[in-house]
């Protein structure tokens, strides 16, 4: 089996920690979720446990509503422990920390397969330059306490970057791809940040709802205190989604991936030098990792 090339090693290395962050940010929505989940179920369980009352003339400390109290108290906790790592920065940290890298690395790749910046020199120069950046990139992630996985497929949709690399085939495999990509994003995002607005309004129209049945109807089970849970609900759905970030990037990707195809037009019409597109593209990509850098510098330091 030959022995891959530099490039190649490198490329691989990327994808590595391109796995990493998807690992990191899975973590990350399903601790989201678990806390949403044990939010929603402390707020019906505390309106149940209320709604019953407890009967003053039962002596049992296993009262229905205490159960129901009991079990309000319990998820509670849960999801305060879920949404305590959530809803702090250092829990975002590692996976912005491994997604920046491997797009860094990434990009790399593709400035040293078209030999432009750094990589303009002799192949030996070029070669160690290109060695001594990607370590620097590696070196900064592991410095956070992150590790990435030993071995990774191959991608298919993201093909290393030959060290001949033509413009064409830095349209079609790079530039075409990202723009898609920040495409889908973007409204990946407008979706779930409508979703949760909606979920949102729904449950406060559900509170509104359940006061005016509660002002008029009376009976074993009060209505009243579902309002306030519903309420809770409201509130939860909206932290835990984070439809305030949905939005942002929701715009953010849409505008990257308006810059791209900008790009490809201009390079199409004969407005860009084919020595210019990848160093044109790459700048441009660069500003978002850029971005992913600046949130980690202001996010606590992550724990040793």
């Amino acid at each position: 089996m030959p022995t891959p090339s530099l490039l190649e090693t490198k490329w691989q290395i990327a994808r590595r920690w391109a796995a990493e962050a998807r690992q990191q940010q899975a973590s990350h929505i399903r601790q989201a979720r678990l806390a949403l989940g044990f939010a929603v179920a402390a707020a019906v369980s505390g309106a149940i446990a209320t709604a019953i009352g407890v009967d003053e003339k039962e002596s049992s400390s296993f009262s229905l509503s205490g159960l129901f109290a009991l079990m309000a108290g319990t998820t509670a906790a849960i999801s305060t422990f879920f949404g305590r790592h959530t809803l702090n920065e250092q829990s975002q940290a590692k996976w912005i920390v491994a997604r920046a890298t491997a797009e860094n690395l990434q990009s790399e790749c593709y400035r040293f397969a078209a030999r432009i910046g750094a990589y303009t020199g002799s192949k030996s120069e070029a070669a160690k330059s290109f060695d001594a950046r990607t370590n620097e990139f590696v070196a900064a992630a592991r410095d956070k306490g992150i590790e990435p996985p030993v071995n990774v497929a191959p991608s298919s949709s993201r093909l290393t970057p030959a060290e001949d690399m033509s413009a064409e085939w830095y349209v079609q495999n790079r530039l075409t791809q990202q723009k898609d990509w920040y495409s889908s994003r973007s409204e990946d995002h407008r979706n779930k940040a409508r979703l949760a607005q909606r979920l949102g309004l729904m449950f406060g129209i559900l509170a509104a709802l359940l006061g005016f049945l509660g002002s008029i109807t009376q009976g074993w089970l009060s209505i009243t205190p579902f309002i306030g849970a519903t309420t809770t609900i409201a509130t939860a759905v909206a932290l835990f989604a984070s439809v305030d970030r949905h939005v942002f990037l929701a715009s953010s990707y849409g505008g990257y991936a308006e810059a791209i195809a900008s790009l490809l037009a201009r390079f199409g019409e004969g407005l860009v030098r084919e020595d210019d597109l990848v160093l044109e593209g790459e700048t441009l990509l660069a500003s978002e990792y850029a971005a992913w850098t600046a949130r980690i510098t202001m996010a606590p330091k992550l724990p040793d």
